[in-house]
């Protein structure tokens, strides 16, 4: 990516398709992108690794520039970005991961950046902001 934005490469660095994993558009209220993800490291490392990169990934999507619709392409105008994550270590390891950060940052993910983290478990052990 870095050599496209330095210009040495011939691809367009705005011509670029984004792929969240899903997007909620009109009918919905609300213009929404998620990054849906499955966890299944039980290390905790690895846990706060996959956690920051896909907080960066939904706040990557969200932070794109606005573009109108084309005949090509739908419009690029989200408000909110959700990582929705299922946790599926025995000892909830992304969970732990998620809770071990300060509120002041988790509350900054969604008022801040407009950001919105689910971390889902089993029935009794699910956390957001």
């Amino acid at each position: 990516m870095i050599e496209i934005w330095r210009g040495r490469s011939r691809v367009n660095p705005l011509a670029r398709n984004s792929c969240p994993d899903l997007a909620l558009r009109a009918p919905s209220p609300y213009r929404t992108v998620f990054e849906a993800k499955y966890h299944t490291n039980p290390s905790a490392t690895s846990a706060e690794a996959e956690l920051a990169k896909n907080i960066y990934q939904a706040f990557f999507y969200l932070a794109l520039p606005r573009l109108p619709a084309t005949t090509k392409h739908s419009a690029w105008d989200y408000e909110f970005a959700c990582v929705l994550a299922y946790d599926a270590t025995p000892d909830g390891s992304l969970l732990q991961a998620w809770k071990s950060l300060r509120d002041s940052v988790k509350a900054a993910c969604w008022s801040g950046a407009n950001v919105y983290v689910m971390i889902l478990r089993g029935s009794s052990d699910a956390a957001s902001v």
